[in-house]
């Protein structure tokens, strides 16, 4: 037995160390341990050792509990210069089996209350005892020696390591006169020889194992966990700000090509959900209830030691409580344990850049350069966090931040853990989102560097939604001068560019007023917004009477203005499910919660940098089930009535926004605002006596821009439809060997969407539509084998398809190709014809005619066909479906 005698220094060290938990720990199905000297078949998630405040210099101890009993590994490894510590007679492990600090017997006289220990005989054999507690004094009792079965004490000769690895029965450890074994598991201090201890202080609490054998991870594919804290959405400085911070988590997720969930606080305490996912976002949560604190770091630590889960966050991560107060202790403890970083400072305001300071980690895959300038901000507030010298952790800085033109801190880390987790911290939230730093951080911590194949919502560079407030709609004397010309800039728009957008009406309830009529007169509007449709155009509410600000109205006042508008533009225009736009003043989340009710989706206030988070486009809460859409572009009114800027000067804003958004993307999604006045006033008119300018010109180049740039034009709805079925596709990618990706998608809607891979594409194994860079799926998705290589394999197929269409099927049957989709537009193919001619077959839809092959300039068309699908009508229905159009190579 152990000499529990201290001196005074050492005590008084204990009694004045931090007093930190350790989180148990147990197993998911992993090869079972044999008690034979060979540790191969421990792995790096058995250490129970690697917490702050629990590693000690020169050892390293694993357990775990199967089979009905607790295995241990205990190793000395030799430090540099240094020799192993012999593990030998007076080492001794105490358990503490009913892990209750209130019973048992006190190391001297005050930690731990253990009901067990185990401890090395002079004669290098293992005795238990046991504490049985008498009038309140624990009195040792020998039980048993352990069979020499149960135990080896090993010396590795090529490394110099000693080692102890035993196992004690779980029957063993259950007596009469000791309080009842916990059903969670054991804790344990240990001390070698009498002179080393582990934990160094034992104030710093137990190490656990876990009795309960983990769940095994039932995956949906490749995924991530985006984490919503409602205790951190509380304490942050608007809800809708914090819902905005998670949207754009989203789009991030998106760009990343990896399907996501949106997760609860909730949902952390469920080890079964958490598990679930290959990477945890968290955008913000430093502050978490407190009664459900301990089970969340308890699951958080087994997802990244024994289900290599990595985490992607961004400031102070799990350090305060729901009231705002610093976590009792050590506040960074989990930060340390969990990411093997540490806040060092903060600063502000400053004036700061964030600048590449790795170009070659694979977090920075989106083609950044070395001291590439990432972000600036003229001021700001910032935190700067480190390394903190956790045991198994490897932390690389990938991004800094310089402020004040003269101090460079650390902006963006990237940590590796001992079981082989990644994880990323940004030093400030806006670092995260501020720029298109998320998506490739999620990739590398997903995969360990670029995805072999990702998912993306189009087959295009960009997304393009443009959100259209009408707010003229409901004034009768404005439609001849604002609405009807405005359809005449659309179709000139649609002809040249391909061009659609979302148009949001206002219906005006003032039908009496002869100084201010606000009035729909549906004979006149309903076949001109009929003819905006036939374009493929979007109709939305704008709402009943345009309130200048939602945020005042009750749920009845929202339910008239939302839900009784839809119904009526519904009912005259024979549509259904109407999406919605916010009038007036940006919406609080009261008021944004409110109105989605009564639409399918709803497109709000603007979100960007400096005001809210770029990309705020998803879901605002994890219980919300529709999406709801921020502009990230700035809206024309508020460039020219609100910041007085000229139409030139405008398109050098929305230029420039664009470009932001698109730089170092993997696929932006942009939202941009504008009213149907606009372009259609004329160069000035009188608001108040005041001269207001707008230019056709001004939105022509944007759209001109966006199109040059490789956007795909769409509506409101087609992209939240595109965001709901890219977030509830399961995505599973395996790449046997270097030349080969298996991509297998469930889908309920991706025949628009496209799966990318990393390397250039020779052929996909029965499917026939792709090209050197992109899968084009089918709507329902299915199973595709990717040939990489340089060199496409010689055979007919479809290499791209109309903007918006939705492929359905491919299929080539000798030398025929067969495809059908829903949409309309120009089908490119590129053949296998040998002789190099080839019959163009017509297709079985409605309403549409067939154009023969013209050639692509400067390729000739014996090479790349173009079959045109142009509906005969002038009533364009967008999803008609072209059936079983074919090319046969002669």
């Amino acid at each position: 037995m152990k000499d529990t005698v201290v001196n005074s220094h050492r005590l008084k060290f204990y009694l004045n160390a931090t007093l930190i938990g350790l989180i148990s720990i147990g197993s998911p199905a992993m090869a079972a341990i044999t008690i034979d000297g060979g540790i191969t078949d421990w792995t790096a998630a058995d250490r129970i050792d690697t917490s702050a405040g629990f590693t000690v210099a020169g050892y390293e101890l694993s357990g775990r509990y199967e089979s009905g009993a607790y295995k241990f590994l205990l190793r000395s490894v030799p430090q540099t210069g240094t020799t192993a510590t012999t593990i030998g007679p007076n080492t001794t492990i105490w358990l503490n089996t009913d892990q209750n600090a209130t019973t048992g017997y006190k190391i001297w006289g005050w930690a731990g209350g253990e009901e067990f220990s185990v401890n090395i005989a002079s004669d290098n054999t293992l005795d238990l005892y046991k504490y049985a507690t008498v009038n309140g004094v624990a009195t040792e009792t020998l039980v048993k020696k352990l069979a020499t079965t149960d135990y080896v004490l090993m010396v590795d000769a090529a490394t110099g390591s000693q080692a102890l690895e035993f196992q004690i029965a779980e029957a063993d450890l259950t007596a009469a006169d000791v309080a009842t074994p916990s059903s969670a598991g054991i804790k344990l201090y240990l001390d070698v020889n009498n002179s080393y201890f582990l934990p160094a202080a034992y104030a710093n609490g137990e190490y656990a194992i876990s009795r309960a054998e983990l769940p095994v991870a039932v995956k949906n594919g490749r995924r991530i966990g985006i984490v919503y804290s409602a205790t951190s959405a509380n304490r942050f400085w608007a809800l809708k700000s914090y819902s905005q911070l998670i949207m754009s988590a989203q789009v991030q997720a998106m760009q990343s090509g990896i399907p996501f969930d949106l997760l609860s606080e909730d949902d952390l305490t469920d080890l079964t959900k958490v598990i679930k996912y290959d990477t945890l976002v968290f955008p913000y949560f430093a502050n978490v209830d407190t009664s459900k604190l301990a089970k969340i770091e308890e699951n958080l630590t087994l997802a990244a030691t024994k289900y290599n889960i990595g985490f992607v966050a961004a400031g102070n991560f799990m350090t305060n409580d729901q009231a705002g107060n610093a976590l009792p202790g050590d506040s960074y403890t989990r930060m340390k344990n969990l990411l093997g970083i540490t806040r060092v400072n903060g600063a502000g305001p400053v004036a700061l850049t964030v600048n590449a300071s790795n170009s070659t980690h694979p977090l920075l895959q989106g083609g950044y350069t070395a001291n590439e300038n990432v972000l600036t901000y003229g001021t700001a507030y910032t935190d700067y966090f480190d390394t903190a010298s956790i045991a198994g952790y490897t932390v690389t800085p990938v991004l800094n931040q310089v402020l004040g033109g003269t101090d460079t801190r650390n902006a963006v880390l990237a940590s590796t853990g001992a079981s082989g987790a990644r994880n990323v911290h940004f030093g400030a939230l806006q670092f995260m989102q501020d720029a298109n730093l998320l998506w490739p951080a999620l990739q590398w911590s997903v995969y360990g560097g670029k995805a072999p194949a990702a998912l993306k919502m189009g087959r295009e560079t960009s997304l393009f939604a443009a959100r259209n407030d009408m707010d003229e709609s409901m004034y009768p004397d404005e439609i001849a001068t604002v609405e009807t010309p405005l359809l005449t800039l659309l179709t000139t728009w649609k002809n040249t560019y391909n061009f659609v957008g979302s148009y949001y009406i206002n219906i005006g309830n003032k039908p009496n007023d002869a100084n201010d009529q606000q009035m729909t007169n549906w004979a006149v509007s309903g076949p001109l917004y009929k003819k905006y449709l036939a374009l493929g155009n979007e109709i939305g509410t704008h709402s009943y009477t345009h309130p200048i600000d939602t945020n005042v109205l009750t749920p009845t006042n929202i339910q008239f203005e939302m839900g009784q508008s839809r119904t009526e533009i519904e009912a005259n225009l024979g549509l259904t499910n109407l999406g919605g736009a916010v009038p007036g003043a940006p919406d609080a989340m009261p008021a944004a919660t409110e109105m989605l009710k009564h639409v399918s989706y709803l497109s709000g206030g603007y979100s960007g940098v400096g005001a809210g988070f770029p990309n705020a486009l998803g879901y605002l809460t994890p219980a919300d089930t529709k999406v709801y859409l921020s502009p990230n572009m700035t809206f024309d009114f508020t460039n020219i009535e609100f910041l007085k800027k000229t139409p030139a000067q405008t398109e050098v804003i929305w230029a420039t926004e664009f470009d932001k958004l698109n730089k170092h993307a993997n696929q932006a999604l942009v939202h941009w605002p504008w009213h149907d006045y606009g372009p259609t006033i004329g160069t000035v008119k009188n608001y108040g006596g005041t001269g207001i300018n707008y230019t056709v010109a001004m939105y022509t180049n944007l759209i001109k821009k966006a199109f040059n740039a490789g956007t795909e034009f769409l509506t409101g709805a087609d992209l939240s439809k595109r965001i709901a079925s890219f977030r509830n596709s399961i995505l599973t990618i395996t790449q046997p060997d270097a030349s080969t990706v298996n991509v297998n998608l469930t889908s309920t809607d991706a025949g628009r969407f496209a799966i990318a891979t990393g390397s250039p594409i020779a052929s996909v194994d029965n499917w026939y539509a792709y090209n050197t860079q992109k899968v084009f799926p089918a709507q329902t998705g299915g199973a595709y084998t990717v040939r990489l290589g340089a060199t496409p394999t010689a055979v007919t197929h479809i290499t791209k398809l109309p903007m918006r269409a939705n492929l359905l099927s491919t299929n080539l049957n000798a030398k025929t190709l067969t495809f059908s989709f829903k949409g309309h537009g120009s089908v490119e193919i590129t053949p296998n014809c040998t002789a190099g001619t080839y019959k163009l077959n017509n297709a079985s839809a409605t309403n549409t005619k067939f154009n023969l092959c013209t050639t692509k300039k400067p390729i000739t068309c014996s090479k790349v066909l173009l079959m045109k699908f142009i509906p005969a009508a002038t009533d364009l229905k967008p999803d008609e479906t072209v059936q079983n159009a074919s090319m046969t190579c002669q």
